[in-house]
Parts: C-alpha cells; structure tokens; sequence
C-alpha cells in the first residue's frame, strides 16, 4: 500500500507530452559520428518528403534526458547507445546498416499509413525506470525503518 501511494506522487509530479508532436523522435550526442550518419539519411528522406516531422534531442540537455528516460521506458528499450530513434511504434538504438535500413522502413511505413507521434505514448506511461527504481527504493527504505521499530 505504502508503494502504490509513493507511485501516486511521483505519476502526480510528471508531464503529460500532447499526442501532437514528430512522427520521428532522434536523441542524439554532439560529436557522435554515428549520429552524423543517421542524420543525413533522416535529412534524405526529408528533402524527398515534405510531410516528414522530425524531433532532434541534444542529449546533453536535461530535459531531452529526462524525454528519453521516459520513452525508452515506453518502449521498453534501454538508452544505452547513440543516436536513439522513435518511429510510431519501434524504437532503434544505435546505427549499423541494418538498422539503418529499418529507420528507412519504419519511416517510411509511417508516411504511408499515418503513425501517430512516440510523444503520444507518454500519455500511456507517465512513469520511467528511474522513478520506479527510486520509488521502489523509497518502500524498502520505508520498509525496513517500520520493520525495525516493531522490533
């Protein structure tokens, strides 16, 4: 009972993203030359499609961070690599050719069958693993100081 108020709170004190927003959301590292790569192929099809929204994320900038923390918490995906990419529904992590090829797809089955924007699925999850790490850690803290008092 003690945890499920402590989720309360935290999910009290989040920001909800509209579901309007980039069909393309990209997290990237300044100097990331993987991210240079991804960029000139999300530029590409850019050019080549006019209807194309795109949500480039620094990183290094807290609140991009905190973004990041919560969509890869949405999708299930770890932020373990750079560039980070959300595409309607699939999520890539780090570059390679091969996943180079599926950022083209995702997106360009996206332009053609209208995929709603990753910051829509925010509205579903307002929790990232940080806030559940932290509130759990909160209820065991809590825990235990109960515990020892009964004692």
């Amino acid at each position: 009972m003690l945890f499920a108020g402590i989720l309360v709170l935290a999910t009290c004190h989040l920001a909800i993203a509209t579901s309007e927003g980039p069909m393309v959301v990209v997290f990237y590292k300044e100097g990331c030359p993987d991210c240079g790569r991804l960029d000139e192929l999300l530029d590409g099809l850019s050019s080549q499609h006019s209807d194309l929204t795109i949500g480039h994320h620094e990183i290094s900038d807290p609140e991009a961070k905190d973004l990041l923390s919560r969509l890869a918490f949405s999708y299930g995906v770890l932020d373990t690599k750079y560039p980070i990419v959300f595409v309607g529904e699939k999520a890539f992590v780090g570059v390679s050719r091969a996943r180079e090829l599926d950022v083209r797809s995702a997106v360009l089955d996206c332009l053609a069958h209208s995929c709603p924007s990753p910051l829509s699925r925010l509205k579903e999850t307002s929790l990232s693993w940080d806030h559940v790490v932290f509130a759990s850690g909160v209820a065991v803290f809590l825990l235990l100081l109960l515990l020892s008092r009964v004692q």
